[in-house]
């Protein structure tokens, strides 16, 4: 060193290297946790590109929706607005299913990546909340890693029809981080942008309703805003929070309950969804520490759970609950992960009970975060040495990422999936149910009415098996045993319309076409614009002898379905039976133009020698 106190250039190089290797440092600490996050992401879920789509839920969503498989159009836009599609109102999950389908093509791969991006978008998010209201780096990466590779998680991830998962947590956590940012600069912007956020947010899942109160939480632990901060203040800063919670809560409430999606208290009482609540609450933790025999489908118990059960998970509630108060001063994120996982689980507990699920792998995706934070900080309290940390943390995320890609293979397709629903859950009637109609779909009608058959053993009154039942029996030609499963499909929904046109097709089948024209006419009265059931119509009158009658029936299907070739041959043969061949002709040629395999049913004498099918 100089004499002087002057810096030489050696001293100055010095300097410069080691603000250089600072920077470096800095840089690798902020990349290195994104790449780990990333490839344990990947690491679990990077099979499921290869997977279909599975004949739940994503039928109604994807595989039968013209709508997402045209892709982005204005009328489609206009329509994911406004939709109230299979009991929800979530336009934001529809855009990006349109989206997928214009930027990558209609199909399962393409769906499949984009959540596994979305989902580890949200785990990076999450990880940056953490780190940045926290600034504790090893924490905050190991509830990350937990989110990202949990076996719970899978659900939310591997089936494409729970994109409002993994969509509604991006804006999550995109809504906490601007309000942590908010909370630690003053800068008002910041709580806009938060609010923002989780308006977006609930357009693609209602579930974010809670974030509000998550808020004061975080305003506890660990921001400790609730002894630095006026109590003024902190109301007045979440107003707008809980007015759009309210709306939210109102519009998905409406919604849901005029679908019919709401389980009224006659079907279940209030004493059973408790129950089921209190056990539930702590079959979720226990599967948050031992993630074994999880599937895709729990039946709900419908009050019939033991008194001791109840009264032992009772206690274990309680246990909780008194655990986080006791721990209040001494481990805050105690108390917080479990405000977190109680308030976050609240919607989906089941005393407003949505489905006839017991629970639900994918009600934990955001709850669980609680337990992990509680686990991860109080990890990090243990007076242990940091190695021995590190390596049981690492251990315990390889653990579960084995077991997360043990579970992501179920997710293949619809028979491995609820196959293994059927080994975790041998008593599982919606599982036979499903089976039954994708074993339909592969035109295997004998392992359909088996898996059907099986089903309604277990509840003779479970009505949608009855239907199944009675349309597998029709499709295979047994049509005086399928008359007996639609019949008691009828008399407890008489205006179901599916079910009447399987009747009405299965009477005529059976030749009693005054009642298959009865049944007919019942089921034209419920709306359907059918072209197919205006032909079978058409020819039940045909075959009674009344052609004339039966013309105009032909006509309106052909205005109906002009694309219907067999509404164009059928309509053909009953104008050249009434002798009025000059217009038979253009529809006979219609018909075999439209499908080939009709040219020698076009030279028949009479119409209904095709039936619509």
């Amino acid at each position: 060193m100089n004499p002087d106190n002057t810096l030489g250039p050696d001293d100055q190089a010095g300097i410069v290297t080691r603000a250089g290797q600072a920077k470096v440092f800095s840089a690798v600490r902020l990349i290195l946790p994104h790449i780990v996050l990333a490839v344990a992401v990947m690491a679990v879920f990077a099979p499921v590109r290869d997977f279909d789509f599975v004949n739940f839920d994503d039928n109604e969503y994807l595989m039968d929706n013209h709508r997402v498989r045209d892709g982005l159009t204005p009328s489609n836009i206009a329509w994911a607005l406004t939709t109230r599609h299979f009991s929800n109102w979530h336009p934001l999950t529809w855009l990006s299913y349109l989206f997928d389908v214009s930027a990558f093509g209609y199909g399962p791969g393409p769906m499949h990546s984009m959540n596994v991006a979305i989902h580890a978008l949200a785990t990076a998010l999450l990880f940056h909340v953490l780190w940045r209201a926290t600034s504790a780096l090893g924490p905050s990466l190991f509830v990350a890693l937990l989110f990202g590779i949990h076996p719970l998680h899978v659900e939310s991830v591997a089936w494409i029809s729970e994109r409002k998962d993994v969509l509604s947590g991006v804006f999550w956590m995109l809504s906490l981080g601007a309000y942590v940012e908010y909370a630690q600069t003053g800068r008002r912007r910041h709580l806009w942008l938060s609010l923002l956020a989780f308006a977006v947010g609930l357009t693609a899942k209602p579930m974010l309703v809670t974030l509000p109160v998550i808020l004061i939480v975080l305003d506890y632990w660990p921001l400790n805003r609730l002894r630095t901060v006026s109590p003024a203040l902190l109301v007045s800063e979440k107003v707008p929070f809980f007015l759009v919670t309210l709306l939210s809560c109102v519009a998905t409430m409406i919604i849901q309950t005029d679908s019919g999606a709401v389980q009224s208290l006659d079907l279940l009482p209030l004493e059973a969804r408790v129950t089921n609540a209190i056990v539930s609450t702590v079959s979720y933790l226990r599967l948050m520490a031992v993630p074994a025999n999880l599937c895709i489908y729990y039946p709900h118990p419908l009050g019939a759970i033991p008194v001791v059960k109840v009264a032992l998970n009772l206690a274990g509630v309680i246990a909780l609950i008194a655990a986080a108060i006791l721990a209040r001063r001494r481990a805050p994120w105690v108390t917080a992960g479990t405000l977190w996982y109680l308030v976050t689980l609240a919607p989906v507990i089941g005393i407003v009970q949505v489905g006839a699920q017991a629970m639900a792998d994918r009600y934990t995706y955001l709850p669980a975060i609680g337990p992990f934070i509680a686990v991860a900080w109080t990890a990090a309290a243990i007076p242990i040495p940091n190695r021995l940390r590190a390596a049981c943390a690492i251990a315990c995320v390889l653990v579960f990422a084995y077991f997360a890609r043990v579970q992501v293979q179920y997710w293949r397709n619809t028979e491995t999936l609820f196959t293994h629903a059927l080994d975790v859950v041998p008593k599982n009637i919606l599982a036979h149910d499903v089976l039954g109609r994708y074993y339909m779909d592969l035109h295997r009608l004998g392992e359909a009415e088996a898996k059907f058959r099986t089903g309604l053993k277990l509840n003779p009154r479970y009505l949608e098996g009855q239907l199944n039942l009675g349309i597998a029996l029709a499709e295979q030609d047994k049509f005086e045993q399928a008359l007996e499963p639609l019949c008691i499909q009828l008399m407890a929904t008489p205006d179901l319309p599916k079910a009447r046109y399987y009747h009405a097709r299965t009477l005529a089948q059976l030749g009693r076409f005054e009642d298959a024209a009865t049944a007919y006419r019942r089921l034209i009265r419920l709306g359907p614009h059918d072209g197919r059931i205006r032909t079978a119509y058409a020819n039940v009158l045909s075959r009674l002898g009344d052609v004339e009658a039966a013309l105009p029936e032909y006509a309106q299907a052909i205005a109906d379905a002009p694309e219907y070739a067999l509404g164009h041959l059928n309509y053909g043969l009953a104008l050249r039976l009434l002798g009025r061949e000059s217009e038979a002709v253009p529809h006979l040629n219609e018909a075999v133009r439209r499908d080939p395999s009709l040219a020698t049913a076009a030279a028949q004498p009479r119409p209904g020698s095709v039936d619509p099918n």
